[in-house]
């Protein structure tokens, strides 16, 4: 595929295979129109950083209000804005594949996506949905001292996994619909809110596959082409014609047994880290945290 690029001002990021500019004003399409996203774009002269969330080797991540909301909402409205350092060649790889998916991803059970523009440092900002109670990690960590204290057999009450697990699960059955795997689920991708939300977040390492073996069968018989095969990409081989992935990323102690042992896998290994997360949410700790090395787990 394409390689992405700057213009020589290095004021304009272009993302690779697409139209779809980003410069100061925010994401452009080939006629220079601002892009109309399914959950309301916001402008980015409107952002008013209030705090510093965290900093790595190569993004940082501010929360910010907005002076003006998106799609008609009140003005005040938070969000969290991760800005890449675009430097890194692995990380621009990952941040192409995040924008390529949220641009694509519409459902409840997914944070939401408000554009993305090139800051003064020539980052690439992206502007997501505040979710404010932060992470299953950080709701495991506080339910982990509180089980400590008071001595309860479960460090996460029932009825509240139900409702994560019923909100993931949807997000996760969202994601096999559109051929989509995300191949990091685990508990600091998951993000929670004061309205009782858990989303799915960070696509960095997500993978679009191909038809299934039926679909693909089907439309050779009718001599059709399938539409939407697996886009190649750079760091991998064509891994998904037929629906299935051989690639090993993501976090071990959170993957499938057909992942570690490096064989091919379909978008269900995504539902067997959620099962790992909610026997973590419900134990306290990692059920597997005994085990040393792929083999044991």
């Amino acid at each position: 595929g394409k390689k992405d690029s700057y213009d020589e001002l290095m004021s304009t990021y272009v993302l690779p295979n697409s139209q779809t500019k980003i410069n100061k004003r925010g994401m452009r399409d080939d006629l220079d129109h601002s892009l109309d996203l399914k959950a309301g774009t916001v402008n980015p002269e409107d952002l008013v950083v209030l705090e510093e969330l965290g900093r790595g080797a190569s993004a940082v991540v501010n929360r910010c209000t907005c002076r003006a909301g998106a799609n008609g909402e009140p003005a005040g409205r938070e969000y969290v804005v991760k800005c890449f350092n675009m430097y890194d060649e692995h990380k621009r790889s990952m941040l192409r594949k995040e924008v390529d998916l949220l641009l694509s991803m519409d459902c409840p059970s997914i944070v939401e996506f408000h554009g993305a523009y090139l800051d003064d440092q020539q980052r690439v900002c992206l502007i997501l949905e505040m979710m404010d109670r932060g992470s299953v990690e950080d709701v495991i960590n506080y339910a982990r001292r509180a089980q400590r204290r008071t001595g309860a057999a479960q460090a996460i009450p029932e009825r509240v996994l139900a409702a994560m697990a019923y909100q993931v699960v949807h997000g996760l059955r969202y994601l096999s619909n559109q051929r989509l795997m995300h191949r990091d689920i685990k508990p600091p991708n998951l993000l929670v809110n004061s309205a009782g939300q858990t989303k799915i977040t960070d696509f960095g390492i997500g993978k679009r596959l191909g038809p299934s073996p039926k679909s693909a069968t089907n439309a050779a018989a009718n001599g059709q082409m399938l539409e939407g095969v697996t886009e190649e990409d750079e760091d991998e081989e064509d891994d998904g014609m037929d629906g299935m992935a051989q690639t090993f990323v993501g976090t071990r102690s959170y993957m499938s047994y057909e992942r570690l042992m490096g064989e091919e896998f379909l978008g269900n290994a995504d539902c067997w880290s959620l099962g790992v997360i909610l026997m973590e949410c419900a134990l306290g700790r990692h059920p597997l945290s005994d085990c040393l090395g792929n083999y044991a787990v």
